[in-house]
C-alpha cells in the first residue's frame, strides 16, 4: 500500500582470508610449525545500529514532501495535537547492510500497519491509512545505524489530514468516518466521487474481493460483471457502487475491487 519509489540495495559481502604461519629458526634451520585450532578473522563491532533511530510512538507534523523523502529529520510533536504522521514501528535491516532494501522496509512496514491503526488487514482498504518509511541519513549510516522507520499516514486524494489525538492503536472501536472511504454518486454521475465518510456521501466501503495475479488489467464492463454477484454478496444488497485499481496500480500487483453499501451521509 505504499507509494513510494524503491531504492536498490548493494549487499555487501566481506571474504575473510586465514593464513598458517610457519615460524624459522634462525641461521637457516628446518622450518618447524605447529597447527593448532582454525583461526577466525577479528570482527570488527558494529559501531551503533541503532544510530539516530527514533522511537515508536513518536508524533510529527509533516506535508507530503516529507514523506516522500527517504529520510527524514523532522521535529516531533505531541501526539495528542495537530500531527500527521505516528512511528509504529523500527526494525533493523541485516548485519552487514550499507543502503537500504526497499523491499523489505515496505513488506515489514505494509505487515505491521494493520496492528497500528487497529483494524483487521482485510478492512485497511476501507481506511485512507498508509504506511511511510525513512532510512538513516549518510551521516547516520556512516555511523554504523540501518535502521529503518514505520510511519502511518492518513493520505486522501494527494494530501495529508490529521491523524487522531492517539498514539498506537489509533482506532479502538472501529476506524471513525473522517478516515474512511465513502463514494458521493453525486445522484447518479458517472463516476461519483470519492470522499471521507465524514463528507456528504451515499455509499460506504463495505468489503472487496480480489482476482488472480495472471488476471489481464479488466474492462469496466467484466469488472461489473464480476460484481454483480460478488459485491451484492459482500454487501447483502443489489443497491452497490464499486471501484478498482488504475491500470499502473493493477500492474503493480493490485488486483482488488472494492464493493460499497448504500448508506446515508
Amino acid at each position: 500500500m505504499s507509494d513510494r519509489h524503491l531504492r536498490t540495495t548493494v549487499a555487501t559481502v566481506v571474504a575473510g582470508m586465514l593464513m598458517l604461519l610457519a615460524g624459522c629458526a634462525e641461521g637457516g634451520g628446518d622450518i618447524t610449525g605447529t597447527m593448532g585450532a582454525a583461526a577466525t578473522a577479528p570482527t570488527e563491532p558494529e559501531s551503533a545500529p541503532m544510530a539516530g533511530a527514533p522511537t515508536v510512538g513518536t508524533c510529527y507534523k509533516m506535508g507530503n514532501l516529507q514523506t516522500s523523502a527517504s529520510t527524514n529529520s523532522s521535529r516531533s510533536v505531541d501526539c495528542y495535537n495537530n500531527h500527521t504522521a505516528m512511528t509504529y514501528h523500527v526494525g533493523l535491516f541485516p548485519k552487514g547492510t550499507k543502503f537500504a532494501d526497499a523491499k523489505m522496509a515496505e513488506k515489514v512496514c505494509n505487515r505491521k500497519l494493520p496492528e497500528a491503526v487497529g483494524v483487521r488487514k482485510a478492512r485497511m482498504l476501507g481506511t485512507i491509512m498508509k504506511a511511510k518509511w525513512f532510512e538513516p541519513t549518510a551521516s547516520q549510516w556512516k555511523a554504523g545505524g540501518r535502521w529503518f522507520r514505520c510511519d502511518v499516514v492518513a493520505e486522501f486524494n494527494g494530501k495529508l489530514k490529521k491523524l487522531p489525538d492517539s498514539t498506537a492503536p489509533l482506532f479502538y472501536d472501529g476506524v471513525e468516518d473522517p478516515w474512511r472511504r465513502c463514494v458521493n454518486s453525486g445522484g447518479g454521475t458517472k463516476d461519483g466521487d470519492l470522499v471521507t465518510c465524514d463528507k456528504t456521501h451515499d455509499y460506504r466501503w463495505t468489503g472487496r474481493f480480489t482476482l488472480p495475479k495472471n488476471q489481464a488489467y479488466p474492462a469496466q464492463k467484466q469488472v461489473l460483471d464480476w460484481s454483480k454477484t460478488r459485491c451484492a454478496k459482500i454487501v447483502d444488497s443489489e443497491n452497490w457502487w464499486v471501484t478498482w485499481p488504475g491500470e499502473s496500480q493493477w500492474s503493480e500487483g493490485e488486483h482488488w475491487v472494492s464493493c460499497y453499501a448504500n448508506s446515508s451521509s
